[in-house]
């Protein structure tokens, strides 16, 4: 799955793109359908050309602005070929998001809405992950396939060390910073407790109980009830690289924590944020 997706729709406008308007008429051949297909064509040359760039000399090499220049056609190429759209998916109670002020026009929100004025639900909380791979693509296995082989095995088959093999290239500090990082991009939320895998165990498992239960990943509440199509998922916090780890991915979070005194966060007598656990 892949946050950082870019083509939202307008769930409460037809679901049409918030993106400008492709025309699809062949018979339309007017000043505004060339300019289009000479807009893209024009992109789809320059991410080909920085490709060739980056894999001649890469990006990293360049001078810092060059090289950013070269980072925005390899974008454009991923784009278009790696990041796939859910919004397409069925898609009920979702509406277009009201600025409550003007300060969005330069402000950061917290829930992530209209950071991108083109697209104002890109990377806003409680929307939907994108896909790596076409959404016609992702068909789940059924039940009895995927648990076989049993997931348990494969892990302790490949992950089980029977000696200590240290890093020698970075510390502890390396896996805190990653796991930080990533919730201030995405989360699932919190698993639905109705339902669950139940992972067999060799009888020589050190798991406590002699079944491991595992709850499955949250349904998409915007979906319509019945729905039996590739299946989407919800990401409750900011796609934004916003710190949103810190100050939450909504208007009421963020009051909390938040000490309106020199910019300072308010801690608790146990030095953490006054939040749930």
């Amino acid at each position: 799955m892949e946050p950082a997706w870019y083509g939202h729709r307008r769930p409460g406008d037809g679901g049409r793109p918030t993106e400008k308007p492709r025309l699809r008429s062949a018979g339309k051949r007017g000043p505004g359908r060339r300019a289009w297909i000479c807009s893209v064509a024009t992109s789809r040359a320059y991410a080909k050309f920085a490709e060739l760039v980056d894999h001649t000399l890469g990006w990293h090499r360049l001078p810092r602005y060059v090289g950013a220049l070269i980072l925005a056609g390899i974008r454009t190429t991923l784009r278009r070929t790696n990041l796939h759209d859910t919004w397409n998916l069925p898609l009920v109670g979702v509406e277009n998001p009201v600025a409550p002020d003007e300060r969005y026009l330069t402000t950061r929100t917290t829930d992530g809405t209209f950071n991108d004025l083109d697209m104002p639900l890109m990377g806003a909380a409680n929307t939907r992950f994108g896909r790596n791979v076409p959404v016609a693509d992702t068909v789940p296995e059924d039940e009895r396939s995927l648990l076989t082989p049993n997931p348990r095995t494969v892990s302790r088959e490949l992950m089980t060390r029977d000696t200590f093999i240290p890093a020698t290239t970075l510390n502890l500090l390396a896996a805190a910073w990653l796991q930080f990082m990533v919730h201030d991009w995405l989360s699932h939320g919190q698993n639905d407790k109705e339902t669950w895998w139940d992972v067999p165990l060799d009888k020589d498992d050190p798991w406590p109980s002699r079944t491991m239960r595992i709850l499955r990943t949250r349904r998409d509440p915007t979906r319509p009830p019945g729905d039996s199509g590739p299946p989407s998922f919800i990401n409750t916090e900011t796609h934004w690289w916003d710190a949103s780890q810190l100050y939450g991915s909504d208007s009421k979070t963020a009051a909390k924590v938040r000490s309106r005194r020199d910019g300072k966060l308010t801690l608790g007598s146990d030095g953490l944020l006054p939040l749930d656990q």
